[in-house]
């Protein structure tokens, strides 16, 4: 019994998968065909009422709470499983913009509690109707675009979400992932990377329309898919934020486990932090608007660091202090192992990132390292296997040949093995 109730979460988890990656564009496509065929006016006839129907997703949309109540969604919750966390109340007679976090690889805890009735905003919340806003392009595909509506969404865009804020009454809870695809790129286990200094956009919109901001932090999120992370500057990287330019979305290079496209069986909770007051004003300053979303950042904070401790898997490693960094990224970094390589010409420095399968180098400081460190827990602590290739510049590179560590996780005792071109020494740090 136990192994058919896996079986069905498993591929209550897959279907999503699936869903969101192929169905839009596999309708398309089926449409098209279609039009060739002998059957071609049942497609005209969808393609019509679709145009007639264009602009009811940025309406309100069209929900069904029969669709919200499938079995199917109950089994994708208990197979993480994803749970919801109350904070504060929010009250039935006031409008909110829910600020999730972070976006991850497919937003799954928030899908999970914001788009179907077993993710219990409903029951934590009375009174109150949630929508989730995603990418506002998805509503150009037929067919997915009633599947997305019937479960609740709507488009991020800002007539969508004025009319939620205005015309559809009290009692609305607006959900927007405000990292967006610029968020999932940097979706890593081990890593709390939050996409915001640049993000006010929404804090403006809950200026102009007197909702207030709630911080949503969804923790475990990062940790169901790997992901190839590449660096900033880097050829590949370029081109993934001049495709997310283009067409919204970022194609992140991912794997689950098991079928690879099935995420890790990892807990997901997501905490909804306090409401935080906001006055209405038709025309705020930038002054204000910079005034609110300081504040929505450091409340974004403060959950962070009160619910880390009880709801972060520990997978992920505790999260310590929050990360300033010129770039516009607030950082919860997670356990750290820092590696020194004692080189002749001096000191080179990597920062390396904990993952649930291998230790991961990337550039900290002074010349690229690029290697991997794949790992298993042994009884005298991190054991692996090293192999590491060094750029000494952009023309040269030199190979340094393979070493074997152990590392005791305290953090302080050693061994390695030496060689006539250096010594890799690997150390826990806090």
């Amino acid at each position: 019994m136990d192994k058919w109730r896996e079986f069905v979460e498993k591929v209550s988890v897959l279907q999503l998968v699936l869903t969101f990656l192929f169905m839009g564009v596999s309708f398309t496509l089926l449409i098209v065909y279609l039009l060739f065929t002998s059957l071609w006016l049942l497609p005209a006839l969808y393609l019509t009422w679709m145009a007639a129907d264009w602009d009811t997703p940025e309406r309100g949309g069209r929900r069904s709470e029969w669709m919200r109540s499938w079995p199917v969604w109950r089994h994708f919750k208990n197979y993480f499983p994803v749970k919801l966390v109350k904070t504060a109340e929010l009250s039935p007679n006031k409008n909110y913009i829910l600020g999730s976090h972070p976006h991850g690889i497919m937003c799954m805890g928030a899908i999970s509690c914001f788009s179907t009735t077993y993710g219990g905003f409903s029951q934590a919340f009375p009174g109150m109707r949630v929508t989730l806003a995603i990418l506002a392009g998805l509503f150009r595909l037929p067919i997915f675009r009633d599947y997305l509506m019937s479960a609740g969404m709507c488009p991020v865009s800002k007539p969508s979400l004025e009319y939620l804020l205005s015309r559809n009454g009290k009692g609305n809870a607006v959900v927007i992932v405000t990292g967006g695809a610029a968020e999932s790129l940097s979706s890593a286990p081990g890593v709390n990377t939050v996409v915001m200094r640049q993000r006010k956009g929404f804090v403006r919109l809950a200026l102009e329309y007197g909702a207030d901001l709630v911080p949503v932090y969804s923790f475990g999120e990062n940790e169901l898919f790997q992901q190839v992370v590449f660096s900033e500057g880097s050829m590949t990287r370029g081109l993934q934020i001049a495709f997310k330019k283009i067409m919204g979305f970022a194609p992140c290079l991912f794997m689950g486990q098991s079928w690879g496209l099935l995420p890790y069986k990892t807990p997901v909770t997501t905490v909804v932090g306090s409401p935080i007051a906001v006055p209405r004003m038709a025309y705020p300053s930038e002054e204000t608007v910079d005034h609110y979303h300081s504040l929505y950042m450091e409340a974004l904070t403060k959950l962070f660091h009160d619910h880390k401790l009880h709801h972060q898997p520990s997978t992920a490693g505790d999260a310590g202090r929050v990360q300033t960094k010129p770039d516009p990224l607030v950082t919860f970094p997670p356990h750290k192992v820092h590696l020194r390589h004692l080189w002749a010409g001096g000191e080179k420095e990597a920062e390396v990132k904990r993952t649930n399968r291998c230790w991961k180098a990337v550039p900290w400081r002074g010349n690229h390292v690029f290697q991997q460190l794949q790992t298993h827990y042994g009884k005298r602590g991190w054991q692996g296997t090293w192999s590491p290739g060094v750029s000494l510049s952009s023309r040269h590179r030199s190979s340094v040949p393979r070493r074997t560590h152990t590392c005791s996780l305290r953090g302080i005792r050693t061994r390695h093995k030496n060689d006539a071109e250096g010594t890799w020494m690997v150390q826990h740090r806090q």
